[in-house]
Formats: C-alpha cells, structure tokens, sequence
C-alpha cells in the first residue's frame, strides 16, 4: 500500500494498493504518492485515526530517492551531474541504471533502484523494517559525499511528485531525463517538463 494524494499534498491519507496508483491519477493532475511500501497495517491504522501521521510500522522502497533542489537550476544541475559522476565512479552504478528526472521546478530527482544494494556497498543491506528511513536517510549521505542533497525526503510517510504529475507553481511536469538532456541550455531542460 501507499498513501496517495491527488490535486496536492492536503489530500492525503487515501491508502491504495501500489498496483491501484496509475489509473487512480487522472491525466495532467498534481500528484503525490509515499515512496515508501506499506503492509496493511498502514490502512488500518488511518481508518482508525483518520491520518497517517504517527504510523511508526514496517516499510519497504523499490529505490532510494535522492532529492536535490536549489534556488538556482543551474546550481542543481551541476550537484546532480557530480553526483551522477560519484554513483558511476565511485560505486559503480552507470546512469543507465538509475532514474533521472527534472522535477518541473527547481531541482532533480535521482532513483536508485533498490535491486543495486547488495552490490553497491559493502556496509549496508536493504530489507523491508522498521528502521528502513533512517537507513535509507545514512545510505544517501554515504552515496552522496559532499554533493549537497535534501535529507528531509526520508520521512517514513514522506510524499513524492509522482512522475509525469504536474508541478503545482509552475505547471511544469516531473519528466524523466536521458543523459543528453543534461547538457541542454536550461530553457529547453525546462520546455521538456
């Protein structure tokens, strides 16, 4: 299960099955989703609460969000492709692997696919627990070093734009990028979003 919001953050507590999710959102809407997985014991814990706030259960990811804004796009731009540049050289990890996206405002959104953790780093295993945020929150400060990154997403009931959602202040769309798309002159990053 996930909690879903649809038209904006407000509308949360909407617990759905993970499979539910694409066609619950309607075209051209902003959305939000947790990233994180969710037994049934989320469910019921909002039907007896009415919120998702205090749930402190068991979840699990299908990859790592790493978060990276700035006022600047062009300062988020350059923290992304050094992180890019640390995943591939550092870990391994080549950008045909991981999922890039514009987030339609002001920064990008790397996924790290959860199947790459084994492989990744010798220190750290990913199963599904109780304390899989924290974990995941010392996993992106390891992969990112010194590359500046938004450590508050690893909240266990964070939401996340979902992909291909419209960004509420720009009305620009959460877009999964190519390696290409990178280089492009911040005009035509944004005309693809």
């Amino acid at each position: 299960y996930v909690d879903l919001a649809i038209g904006g953050p407000q509308n949360r507590n909407r617990i759905v099955e993970v499979t539910e999710v694409p066609a619950l959102v309607p075209p051209d809407a902003e959305a939000y989703a947790t990233y994180f997985r969710f037994r049934d014991d989320l469910k019921k814990h909002v039907e007896e609460t009415g919120s998702v706030a205090g749930y402190r259960g068991p979840c699990y990811a299908d990859f790592l969000p790493v978060d990276i804004d700035a006022d600047d796009l062009e300062e988020a731009r350059t923290r992304l492709v050094r992180l890019l540049g640390r995943l591939e050289t550092d870990f391994g990890v080549p950008f045909d692997r991981l999922a890039v996206y514009f987030s339609g405002a002001k920064g990008f959104h790397v996924y790290v696919p959860t199947t790459l953790f084994g492989g990744v780093t010798d220190h750290w295993s990913v199963t599904p627990g109780f304390r899989l945020p924290e974990i995941w929150r010392a996993i992106a400060r390891d992969l990112a070093g010194d590359v500046e990154i938004d450590l508050n997403v690893y909240d266990r009931t964070r939401l996340l734009r979902l992909p291909g959602s419209r960004h509420p202040k720009t009305g620009l769309y959460k877009r999964l990028l190519d390696r290409d798309a990178l280089g492009l002159p911040l005009d035509a990053l944004r005309a693809l979003a």
